[in-house]
């Protein structure tokens, strides 16, 4: 049991850093994976299943989900999210020389209206990041106010967990250990959030306000990584050199 609690918060956890809502207990994860007798299946490699939702959209919940192998993951989301897929992975093919002679890569350069739309795609900065200090986010005020409501929650699991059955015990357990970790990493200056499952069992609530200005200070990063990529005729002469350099290294 405790393999798949930790397997649970790892997925919750997972979905929280995407921003996608995740409104399955355990239990009901858990019984949605049984059911389809493929829970000892579950992983990301081909013949292993996933839990996914329909079309890539709306949250984790009741009715939203299923349990399907994981190549066939794309083929549930929408024509426009497979689209943003494929514009953001490197697109390659390689090809086996003849008689002997070495695979080589032949890359396949977008145009320069393509790759200028990238350079104005956000998602093509999902490498930059912002700082989890909470100081940042929040004032001293609700910093104490949250602290002393997460502390309370930690006492009321541990109440619950002394007339609990070992069942249920054991998932009181682990929601404590998890609610004592956001607890240790905000006493330590530190938004919950990682390592995994710091913040398991805490309600979203408590942290939301914290989160999204987080979210918000992101965002505005991106935008002025955005701002600040030249997409002008000289920053289009210096792509095509690098492309020029980087064909001719291939062709050796």
């Amino acid at each position: 049991m405790r393999e798949w609690e930790e397997k649970y918060g790892q997925h919750k956890h997972r979905a929280v850093r995407r921003g996608i809502p995740f409104e399955l207990t355990f239990k009901q994860w858990l019984k949605i994976w049984q059911d389809t007798g493929h829970l000892h299946e579950r992983g990301h490699r081909q013949g292993q299943y996933v839990m996914a939702r329909f079309f890539g959209r709306g949250s984790y919940k009741i009715g939203n989900v299923r349990i399907i192998r994981t190549e066939d993951n794309t083929h549930l989301i929408s024509a426009e999210a497979r689209a943003r897929r494929v514009r953001n992975s490197r697109v390659t093919r390689r090809g086996q020389a003849r008689e002997g002679k070495q695979a080589m890569s032949c890359i396949q350069w977008p145009g320069r209206q393509e790759w200028a739309e990238r350079r104005r795609d956000p998602n093509w900065f999902d490498h930059i990041e912002v700082g989890n200090r909470l100081g940042d986010y929040a004032t001293q005020a609700e910093i104490n106010d949250t602290m002393a409501a997460i502390k309370d929650l930690w006492r009321a699991l541990g109440r619950q967990m002394r007339s609990a059955s070992d069942i249920e015990a054991l998932q009181f357990r682990y929601r404590r250990a998890g609610v004592n970790r956001a607890f240790t990493a905000m006493r330590e200056g530190e938004i919950p959030g990682a390592p995994l499952e710091c913040r398991y069992g805490v309600p979203p609530a408590l942290l939301a306000a914290f989160d999204a200005r987080r979210k918000a200070a992101l965002e505005a990063a991106v935008q002025r990584a955005i701002k600040a990529m030249p997409i002008d005729d000289a920053a289009w002469a210096t792509e095509l050199e690098w492309r020029r350099r980087v064909d001719a290294r291939n062709d050796r």
